[in-house]
């Protein structure tokens, strides 16, 4: 995972919508199991299932937050995010994330720090079933939030 080799994560990361525990595998290789939980609304297979990360997990609960949401839910994930959140949040989001009247005053008065803009589009197909030669149709990024940081948020790229 690319955003590893660019963003440093200190202390404890929750990983809310593990899925099948492809963005958990790559935290616990790097972190090791003790400071990664791993847990889903859904029960596919990887982590602790059938945990609401919106019920599940109270203010300053978790030093780091770093997650692939589900889509419909992208707004809500990054403001309760920041509620649990001690240090940092990582979201991997459409770039389409920074548009939008909605998410516009969340955006301008949180503290975004960095926003991850890969070099090319990143596969978001299941790393069970790849599809050979094809990218992923949208572009993403990480959206990486830090608690204590004020100013206007950086863009830096990532290479795949």
């Amino acid at each position: 995972m690319a955003l590893l080799g660019a963003e440093q994560f200190n202390g404890h990361i929750l990983e809310p919508a593990c899925g099948k525990g492809h963005i958990s595998k790559l935290l616990v290789n790097k972190f090791g199991a003790p400071n990664v939980t791993s847990s889903d609304i859904g029960d596919y297979g990887y982590g602790m299932p059938e945990v609401d990360f919106f019920t599940s997990y109270a203010e300053q609960t978790h030093q780091n937050i770093i997650t692939n949401p589900p889509f419909s839910l992208t707004l809500e994930f990054a403001k309760h995010s920041l509620l649990v959140a001690r240090d940092k949040v990582a979201l991997f989001l459409r770039i389409q994330f920074l548009e939008s009247k909605r998410r516009n005053e969340f955006l301008i008065n949180s503290p975004l720090k960095t926003v991850y803009v890969f070099n090319g589009r990143v596969s978001t197909f299941p790393f069970d079933k790849p599809e050979k030669g094809k990218s992923g149709t949208a572009m993403h990024a990480w959206f990486v939030w830090e608690q204590k940081y004020i100013g206007q948020p950086i863009i830096k790229w990532l290479h795949i």
